[in-house]
């Protein structure tokens, strides 16, 4: 007697579109996440993670911006950030005009600095800098000086501000070729380390930054 309603009352829950999880399929699951975590374990971190990156970026083909940089609307907020950078002593900051590349923005800006505290000062320059002479704030914030990687996100000009073995390791430049990149050396201080070159620390054994001297154990320093 009791099989009819209980019959019912499946019968009216199925209708309500709830869901059923039988011990068949409750193991089918298990077995489908077992299969998923396995497949995961086979590609490493660094893999998925440039997998990711890669989804992200690497546009497909060189196509002519819509108009001069010069021209832009936001051109002397992406000058104005590069005396910013400048003025921390970043190192080889590049602009791309990118506009004719991606939909998403339309100028991208990377530098490095050698350390956490001058990337924090870097970044935070950027903000102090922007807001002041232009009354904007990063519509996103993302990493921190920890992670080696700080992009400040304005919508139409993303600045990146990264380690220089990070910067060397994702290769930005690389996937925005395809843009144009815009000359800035009337922006930089005459005797600052932003002249197109990367400074170089003594003591460093391949010639680049040396991390050990500056006291950061790990490259991303994460």
């Amino acid at each position: 007697m009791w099989r009819l309603p209980l019959l019912v009352l499946l019968a009216l829950l199925s209708e309500s579109g709830v869901a059923f999880r039988t011990p068949r399929t409750l193991r089918t699951l298990s077995r489908n996440v077992v299969v998923m975590s396995a497949e995961r374990q086979k590609t490493s971190r660094k893999e998925r993670r440039q997998i990711q990156f890669e989804s992200m970026y690497a546009p497909a083909e060189k196509l002519e911006p819509p108009g001069p940089a010069e021209d832009h609307p936001a051109i002397d907020m992406v000058y104005d950030i590069v005396r910013a950078v400048d003025a921390r002593k970043a190192t080889n900051p590049v602009v791309y005009h990118v506009e004719g590349v991606t939909p998403s923005n339309s100028f991208m800006i990377v530098c490095c600095g050698n350390s956490r505290p001058q990337n924090q000062a870097i970044a935070t320059n950027v903000c102090d800098e922007v807001e002041e002479l232009h009354d904007r704030i990063p519509e996103s914030k993302q990493g921190t000086a920890e992670s080696g990687w700080i992009l400040l996100d304005y919508g139409d000009v993303i600045v990146h501000v990264m380690t220089p073995k990070s910067r060397a390791f994702y290769d930005l430049e690389g996937f925005w070729k395809n843009g144009k990149r815009i000359d800035i050396e009337h922006l930089l201080l005459p005797n600052g380390d932003g002249q197109g070159q990367e400074s170089t620390p003594s003591g460093s054994a391949d010639g680049g930054v040396d991390f050990q001297q500056m006291g950061e154990d790990d490259p991303f320093w994460s």
